[in-house]
C-alpha cells in the first residue's frame, strides 16, 4: 500500500480546501455516471437510508432523493443537503445502523486512516456500500494509492483488500471506466454486501 504521509492533519485539511473547486465540478459532471451508479445500487439494495461520503456538492444527495432514497451528504463544506463534518470522524456525528447503504464515489484517497474510514462505514450501514474510487498509475499529494486495485484494475484484489476493514463481505457488482477524456480519468466502481 503506497499513499502520501500528512505531515500533520492540518496538513491534511489545507489540502483538501484547496482542491475543494476541481472536485466540485466534477461532481456536477459525473451526474450520468451516477445515474448508473444509482441503478447498480437499485438492482442489489433493498434500503432507502443513504449517505453520501464526502459529495462536495448537493447534486450528489438530491440524485439519490430524485431516486427514491433519503438521503444525506457529509463534506468539509457546508450546503443545503449535507452535514458540515469530516468523513474521517464518522462516529462523531452519526450512530450505529443510521443507513442502510453508503456512497462514497471519490472520497476514500481523500481520507487520512483509509482503514478507519472503512471500519466506520461498516458499523454506520447495515446492507453495504458502493465506492468508487480512481486508477492511477502515478499518483500525486491529492490522490495517494491505498489498495492495489487502484493501479492494477484486479477485480479479485477488492474482496483481499477490503474484507479486514469491513469483515466478510460480497463484492456484488462492478464496473470499471476507462474514460480517459474525463476530468478525474478511469475509475472503478462497485457495490459490496454485507455477509
Amino acid at each position: 500500500m503506497k499513499r502520501y504521509r500528512y505531515n500533520s492533519y492540518q496538513e491534511y485539511l489545507d489540502i483538501q480546501y484547496k482542491t475543494n473547486e476541481p472536485r466540485i465540478s466534477w461532481t456536477l459532471q459525473k451526474e450520468y455516471l451516477r445515474a448508473d451508479d444509482i441503478a447498480i445500487i437499485k438492482k442489489h439494495f433493498v434500503g432507502k437510508r443513504c449517505i453520501c461520503l464526502g459529495c462536495r456538492h448537493d447534486k450528489e444527495v438530491d440524485d439519490f432523493i430524485d431516486n427514491g432514497f433519503e438521503a444525506i451528504g457529509i463534506d468539509i463544506l457546508p450546503t443545503r443537503r449535507q452535514i458540515n463534518g469530516d468523513i474521517n470522524k464518522l462516529e462523531d456525528y452519526f450512530s450505529e445502523n443510521s443507513f442502510d447503504f453508503a456512497y462514497s464515489a471519490h472520497s476514500i484517497e481523500h481520507t487520512d486512516n483509509p482503514i478507519h474510514f472503512l471500519n466506520m462505514v461498516r458499523i454506520l450501514c447495515t446492507e453495504g456500500a458502493y465506492f468508487v474510487i480512481p486508477i492511477r498509475e502515478n499518483p500525486d499529494i491529492e490522490e495517494p494509492i491505498f489498495f492495489d486495485v487502484m493501479s492494477t484494475k484486479r477485480i479479485d484484489d477488492l474482496k483481499r483488500e477490503f474484507e479486514p476493514a469491513l469483515g466478510n463481505i460480497d463484492v456484488v457488482d462492478h464496473v470499471i471506466r476507462d474514460d480517459t477524456n474525463h476530468p478525474s480519468g478511469p475509475e472503478i466502481a462497485f457495490a459490496i454486501k454485507w455477509k
